[in-house]
């Protein structure tokens, strides 16, 4: 007994492209350049600087939403305690350092909040 294929399949029959065509197998280039994929869908925040305070959960959660975020990805240059500490309890954000990112974090969340030195430094390990 054969198996049928388990992709979505659309109105007339045809398997469904997760992403256009070209996209497929980029990596973390094809997802943060310029004209990458989390760009142009707009779920790329770019900021120059991303400063903690304190490592009080409360106010974190208040700096994200003054600027518009819940469910993110903060990726930083590098380890901050208090930024780690501050978000630790919110259910739908996480901390990564530049270092550590892979494809399947930066799209698991629908914003992507980064540091232009981590940006910077992710250039600088796939170059």
């Amino acid at each position: 007994v054969g198996r049928e294929d388990p992709g979505r399949t659309g109105v007339d029959g045809h398997r469904e492209r997760c992403f256009r065509e070209g996209e497929l197998g980029l990596g973390i280039p094809g997802l943060l350049g310029d004209r990458g994929i989390l760009a142009r869908q707009g779920r790329l925040v770019v900021v120059e600087s991303f400063p903690v305070d304190s490592a009080k959960t409360k106010a974190f959660a208040a700096k994200l939403a003054q600027m518009g975020l819940d469910d993110v990805l903060v990726l930083v240059e590098g380890f901050d305690e208090d930024l780690a500490l501050a978000s630790r309890n919110l259910p739908n954000v996480g901390v990564c350092e530049a270092s550590e990112a892979d494809p399947v974090s930066l799209i698991r969340y629908a914003h992507v909040l980064a540091t232009v030195p981590a940006l910077r430094q992710l250039e600088e390990r796939l170059a």
